[in-house]
């Protein structure tokens, strides 16, 4: 697991969400959102996925969370 997946799971796990929660608000299926964290994203998903995770927790990504 790296230090995106480790960030998201313990900030939605704060909140008592999970990643099919996350995934519903960025209109993904779980399984996409598990693939999309195990490879190199597009900008554009890093940015869905950093405003839905502030929506549903109101925690802000920053860079330093997608880097390796």
């Amino acid at each position: 697991m790296n230090r995106l997946q480790r960030r998201i799971r313990s900030t939605l796990s704060e909140f008592g969400l999970n990643q099919t929660a996350l995934a519903a608000q960025m209109k993904v299926s779980s399984s996409d959102l598990s693939l999309q964290l195990k490879r190199n994203m597009t900008m554009r998903s890093a940015i869905n996925l950093s405003e839905s995770l502030f929506v549903l927790t109101g925690v802000e990504l920053t860079l330093n969370d997608f880097k390796e």
